[in-house]
C-alpha cells in the first residue's frame, strides 16, 4: 500500500509501491509527480530549514523500479532504444546501449551528484527551453509513452512540449518511457554554451546529426540511411548526405527544429557539396571555399527567423542568436569536409 507522508500546509505526500498504485493516486489526487526532484525542489524551495512550498499533493515515484531501465527492441525491422522515465542520467552514462552522441550531452549536465538523482523523465516533463536532453531527443524524433486510468498513449516529443513548463501530460497521467530509433550517424556535433563548463544552465545548445554516404565521405563501415516519414526525408542513392537533423535549445519557447529547413539545406548540400573539389591548386580551394560560404549563408537565412531568444539573467538575446547561427555555420563547415 502507498505511504502517506507528513502534511505541508495541508499538502499530502504519497509514496506508491508500484506503477498501478501510482496511476491510481495520480488520477484520484491529481498529485504532482516527483522523481529525482532536481528541478521541482528548486522551483518550490523556501528558506533554509523550511519545507518546500508545493501547491498541491505530491507523489514520490522513487520506488517504481519498473520505470528504471534502458533496453533495445525491434519494430518494423528497425532497432529502437527505450528508456524508463525514472532512469537517472548517471545510469544512462553507464549504459552500453546509449549512443555516444547522447552521452556527450548527458555528460555535460550539472555535476555527478545531480546526475545521480535527475531523471530523463523529469527533464522532459519540466519542459524548460534549456532542458539539456530535449535537443537530442528532438533530433531523434523521440516518442513518449504516457499512461493513465484509460491506458497508454504515445506522443511525439514536439507535440508533448507546448511551451516553457507546459506539456500535454494529463492531470491523471504519468510519463513512463521515451523511445527513439537507434541510428549510427557518421557526423555528430554538439555544443553547450554556458557561463562555465559544469553546473551551468544553457545559454544556447546546438546539435547537428548527419549521415554521409561512404562514396562521398571517405569513411567505411557505414551504410546509407533512408529516413522514415517521421524524419527529415529519404536520401537518394548517390547523394553526399542522406540524413540531416538540426536542433537548437534555449533560443525559443521550445526546442527549435524544422524538418522543412533540413530538407532545403540537405538539397543545397547535395547539389553544391561536391562542386569545386578535384580541380587542384588554388582555384579548386577557392571555389570550394566560395561554395561553403554560400551554403553557410543559406543556412543562416533558413534559421534566422526561427531563433527568437530572450534577455534574461543568464544571457542577452542578441548574443544567443549570434552564437546559435555561428554554431550552425560551424556544423555546415564540418559537413563540407
Amino acid at each position: 500500500m502507498e505511504e502517506r507522508g507528513e502534511e505541508m500546509k495541508g499538502i499530502e505526500v504519497f509514496t506508491p509501491e508500484n506503477l498501478e498504485e501510482a496511476i491510481s493516486i495520480r488520477a484520484s489526487e491529481q498529485a504532482v509527480p516527483l522523481a529525482g526532484g532536481t528541478d521541482l525542489m528548486v522551483k518550490y524551495r523556501r528558506p533554509s530549514g523550511m519545507l518546500p512550498d508545493f501547491k498541491s499533493n505530491v507523489i514520490l515515484l522513487g520506488k517504481l523500479s519498473e520505470l528504471r531501465f534502458v533496453k533495445e527492441r525491434e519494430e518494423a525491422g528497425k532497432a529502437f532504444i527505450e528508456i524508463g522515465a525514472l532512469t537517472t542520467f548517471s545510469e544512462l552514462l553507464k549504459s552500453e546501449i546509449i549512443p555516444k552522441y547522447v552521452k556527450e550531452v548527458i555528460g555535460e549536465i550539472a555535476a555527478p551528484g545531480i546526475r545521480n538523482m535527475a531523471t530523463i523523465g523529469g527533464n522532459i516533463c519540466n519542459a524548460s527551453p534549456a532542458g539539456d536532453t530535449l535537443v537530442p531527443l528532438y533530433c531523434l524524433n523521440a516518442v513518449l509513452t504516457l499512461v493513465g486510468p484509460d491506458g497508454k498513449r504515445k506522443v511525439k516529443i514536439e507535440e508533448f512540449i507546448k511551451g516553457p513548463g507546459k506539456t500535454e501530460l494529463g492531470q491523471d497521467e504519468l510519463l513512463i518511457s521515451v523511445s527513439f530509433e537507434k541510428i549510427d550517424f557518421t557526423s555528430t556535433f554538439y555544443r553547450k554554451v554556458g557561463t562555465r563548463r559544469a553546473n551551468a544552465l544553457s545559454k544556447v545548445s546546438f546539435m547537428g546529426l548527419a549521415i554521409k554516404n561512404p562514396a562521398h565521405s571517405g569513411r567505411s563501415g557505414y551504410s546509407s540511411h533512408s529516413v522514415s516519414a517521421d524524419g527529415v526525408g529519404k536520401g537518394k542513392p548517390g547523394k553526399k548526405i542522406s540524413d540531416l537533423r538540426i536542433a537548437f535549445g534555449a533560443v525559443a519557447p521550445t526546442v527549435v527544429r524544422s524538418r522543412e529547413n533540413e530538407e532545403a539545406l540537405l538539397e543545397v548540400l547535395n547539389e553544391k557539396g561536391g562542386k569545386g573539389k578535384g580541380n587542384g591548386g588554388e582555384n579548386g580551394s577557392h571555389n570550394a571555399g566560395r561554395i561553403i560560404e554560400k551554403i553557410k549563408e543559406r543556412s543562416v537565412y533558413l534559421y534566422s527567423d526561427l531563433i527568437t531568444p530572450i534577455d534574461d539573467q543568464r544571457s542577452r538575446a542578441a548574443y544567443r542568436k549570434e552564437v546559435s547561427l555561428s554554431l550552425l555555420k560551424e556544423f555546415i563547415v564540418e559537413l563540407c569536409k
